[in-house]
């Protein structure tokens, strides 16, 4: 079986291993890994076979096993992953074991933007908490939003702040969606100010390049861009 092969295979390792650092015979073999830096086979055989299912379940779904990938996902789902097929196949021991959902995983464009795209907004990041404070005192923009967000304990959390005058990405997005609130009521087309606490979603705005998460993102191009259209048809 698996366990019978991963033995026999973890045994071949540490043969290399002791050729590697040229340890003695007894040497513990998690002590020679670690010399050796390489993983204990248990945990290199796992990693393999994770990536295994996560190419499959990544699957375009004109692939011919994309529907099988669903097909199990959501029999064991149904199951919440406690009852086993009486004869499965790798296919479902792989997605009983890592539990990945082909629906949930996020898909990178290998094109986001045109090859002359060119940003809607201007970038500025202050040199310090002191610089910033006084750019925000003096700055001259009718419309000012302030946005935050933060995870914990597996969820995510955001907020936005409007400022008229005197009176983390998600955070950002919900900050255009305060701005076009408020454009509605308005006939002029006033300045606006976007203040963020993160240095990294400010130099993401800018980015050209496909990462993952990429897609919060684009949603926050794309409803600057549709905000700052309609103010140019007005």
């Amino acid at each position: 079986g698996s366990h019978g092969f991963a033995s026999r295979m973890a045994r071949v390792q540490r043969m290399a291993a002791l050729l590697v650092t040229g340890a003695m015979r007894s040497t513990p073999t998690d002590l020679i890994d670690i010399h050796a830096n390489i993983k204990p086979f248990q945990q290199t055989l796992r990693q393999i076979c994770h990536r295994a299912i996560l190419r499959l379940v990544t699957l375009h779904e004109d692939h011919p096993l994309n529907k099988s990938i669903r097909t199990t996902y959501n029999f064991y789902a149904r199951r919440e992953f406690k009852k086993e097929k009486r004869h499965p196949s790798p296919i479902h021991k792989l997605i009983s074991e890592f539990k990945l959902n082909p629906l949930t995983i996020e898909t990178i464009q290998p094109v986001r933007h045109y090859t002359k795209w060119i940003p809607d907004i201007e970038v500025h990041i202050a040199e310090s908490k002191t610089a910033a404070y006084l750019e925000d005192t003096l700055a001259v923009e009718e419309l000012r939003v302030y946005s935050d967000g933060s995870a914990i304990e597996g969820g995510v959390g955001a907020a936005a702040v409007l400022m008229e005058g005197e009176q983390k990405i998600v955070g950002m997005l919900l900050a255009v969606q305060l701005l076009e609130e408020e454009m509605r009521g308005r006939r002029d087309v006033p300045t606006m100010a976007l203040g963020v606490d993160n240095q990294a979603a400010v130099h993401a705005t800018m980015a050209f390049q496909s990462k993952p998460g990429h897609y919060l993102m684009d949603m926050f191009h794309d409803e600057l861009r549709e905000l700052l259209t309609d103010n140019e048809n007005r």
